[in-house]
């Protein structure tokens, strides 16, 4: 992620505190896969752009829907939320948030790693390689991490594109916290110098993809 990844901080403040579970063994070949499919949403250099809805529900709240956006392109990524925006390079893992909310940009390896791909650190206890499963665009990997009090689980492309993504918290798994699927995958990107810390200034998802989607 990426924004899903500040998305569930917000909401982990706001639920309260988590109690840790024990994450369920796993074997040393579904760990050693699921650290490849990681690394392969970090280091993808595919073009794309995907346009996602997501459902945030936080304890004692009423649901919460709203769109998000990802584009790609070589080593070089964007990431918006109707409160934020981000680009990164992937590769020289430098990036910048800008908030929408207080109007501040902050920078640094830690968005980098938050904003490329699927967010891993010292706070992940475990990881497990679930399988390969159909999707819409595709056939996926789905992986599952443990850690920092929440289960995420992310379906990813071939291209090393995340298409869909649960998070829910360890102490009520069953409970998702946050959904996020995509909407629209595309090839092609807004125009412009969409990846410069100056593009940050204005959003580039089409309107469109800022609705809810058709049923």
């Amino acid at each position: 992620m990426n924004m899903r990844c500040w998305a569930l901080s917000a909401a982990l403040v706001l639920s309260g505190p988590a109690i840790a579970a024990p994450a369920p063994a796993s074997a040393p070949d579904d760990t050693a896969q699921a650290k490849a499919v990681i690394t392969r949403t970090k280091t993808t250099r595919a073009t794309y752009a995907i346009y996602t809805w997501t459902v945030i529900r936080l304890k004692g709240a009423d649901p919460v829907e709203e769109w998000s956006a990802e584009f790609n392109a070589g080593k070089l990524h964007r990431v918006e939320t109707p409160r934020d925006r981000v680009v990164a390079d992937c590769q020289g893992k430098t990036a910048a948030h800008y908030s929408l909310i207080d109007g501040t940009t902050k920078s640094g390896a830690a968005i980098a790693n938050t904003a490329c791909g699927i967010a891993y650190d010292d706070a992940i206890r475990q990881v497990a390689w679930l399988g390969k499963h159909p999707s819409p665009w595709g056939e996926v990997d789905r992986v599952r991490l443990w850690g920092a009090g929440l289960i995420r689980t992310y379906d990813v492309t071939r291209a090393g594109v995340i298409v869909s993504s649960t998070f829910a918290p360890e102490d009520n798994p069953g409970k998702a916290m946050l959904e996020m699927r995509t909407v629209a995958r595309e090839k092609r990107l807004p125009k412009g110098a969409i990846f410069s810390r100056a593009s940050l200034a204005r959003s580039v998802v089409p309107m469109r993809f800022t609705l809810p989607p058709q049923p």
